[in-house]
């Protein structure tokens, strides 16, 4: 008999009705979340760089709107924020699963550029929407934050400095965030994601020169269930954060990896200690 596949279904009913914004929802963990949070009974909306992708996805969300904006763009952050409460009448939780990996973060990951980038989308970009969200989220006690931060913080590729360093930093601004916020009833956490089967892959065809198949050969290695992760395998520790089911969690990161974070045994003992 095969493992059941996660997905993240209908058993949040604290989620019905919330006012949620997500970042990065027009693909991949993103739209997995916002579609996860519409079954819940939530009211979403999603930002994205593209009109056509962004409906595509309120197309199934059951109460869904969208805000164009590239969130690259600072600036866009205070705009985001005030299009998605007057859409939705407030806010309750917000997802930050934006993000963005340019030519300068993959060919100059250790130049001025390529870090600009990574620490503007994951660093910067999530702080200001925070603060700009921060008077809605506490208005209830009852706000959440989610951020979609990455094994890549954990775990470092050598080739990948800029992003790896980006996402350090985004967690050490949940925990701090999370000492700021949570005594005014906002939560802040964030989900650790090994590799997952999104457009990442795509990217990452045209950088190695790889197929997408011997890709996917490879990062089924990378973890102890030998596959890749879904985006609705990710969806669901978001869900679960930003739920009443969560209510005393704040300032954590959850690896989602299948044991990818966990440094292996030795196979065999008599290997470490020959010649002991």
């Amino acid at each position: 008999m095969s493992r059941f596949r996660g997905s993240a279904d209908s058993t949040y009913k604290s989620l019905a009705g919330k006012r949620v914004l997500i970042t990065g929802g027009s693909a991949g963990i993103g739209k997995a979340t916002a579609i996860a949070f519409s079954d819940n009974g939530a009211i979403v909306t999603i930002t994205g760089r593209r009109q056509e992708r962004l409906d595509a996805v309120t197309s199934q969300l059951k109460k869904g709107f969208s805000v164009v904006a590239d969130l690259l763009n600072v600036s866009d952050c205070k705009r985001t924020v005030e299009e998605a409460v007057k859409m939705m009448g407030g806010l309750d939780i917000l997802v930050n699963c934006g993000g963005v990996w340019t030519d300068a973060i993959t060919s100059d990951h250790l130049g001025a550029k390529g870090f600009g980038d990574a620490f503007t989308m994951h660093v910067v970009t999530p702080a200001q929407l925070i603060e700009e969200a921060m008077p809605h989220l506490s208005a209830n006690k009852n706000g959440a934050v989610v951020n979609l931060s990455s094994l890549s913080a954990i775990q470092v590729n050598p080739d990948g400095a800029a992003y790896n360093i980006a996402k350090a930093a985004q967690d050490h601004l949940t925990k701090t965030l999370s000492r700021k916020y949570t005594s005014k009833g906002v939560r802040i956490n964030s989900v650790n994601p090994g590799f997952v089967d999104t457009e990442i892959f795509d990217v990452l065809v045209k950088d190695t020169g790889r197929t997408k198949q011997e890709l996917h050969d490879w990062a089924k290695t990378e973890n102890e269930l030998k596959e890749i992760c879904t985006p609705e395998e990710i969806a669901g520790p978001i869900l679960f954060l930003a739920s009443d089911a969560a209510s005393f969690i704040s300032g954590v990161h959850i690896p989602v990896c299948a044991a990818s974070q966990v440094q292996l045994e030795i196979d065999d003992p008599s290997v470490f200690f020959a010649g002991k």
